[in-house]
């Protein structure tokens, strides 16, 4: 495989996973296997394809990572707010005792 399609398919990779950090409570791990893609991207970038190549996905990830996590964050605002089914249920639960208590 080409080493640039690697760098292309590192970047994209970072990037997505990045996203579902925003989304998916992870405890940092896919933050930081977002990291490491992105690193892993740069570095393949400078050492097989040359300076030029390596400051170009080092560009793309400087830019595109505050763009990205940007418009991440705004459309997990938009989401409703929802609880699990596990906290509902004992909403319920304790609702129901103080029902029973009374």
């Amino acid at each position: 495989m080409n080493t640039l399609l690697w760098v292309v398919a590192l970047l994209v990779l970072g990037l997505a996973v990045m996203v579902l950090e925003v989304f998916v409570p992870s405890g940092g791990i896919l933050g930081f296997v977002s990291i490491l893609a992105l690193i892993s991207a740069v570095a393949t970038a400078f050492l097989e394809q040359g300076t030029t190549a390596g400051m170009a996905a080092l560009a793309v990830v400087v830019l595109a990572v505050p763009a990205v996590l940007s418009m991440a964050s705004l459309k997990s605002m938009q989401l409703p707010a929802t609880t699990s089914p596990s906290a509902s249920s004992a909403i319920t639960r304790s609702k129901s005792l103080c029902s029973l208590a009374q």
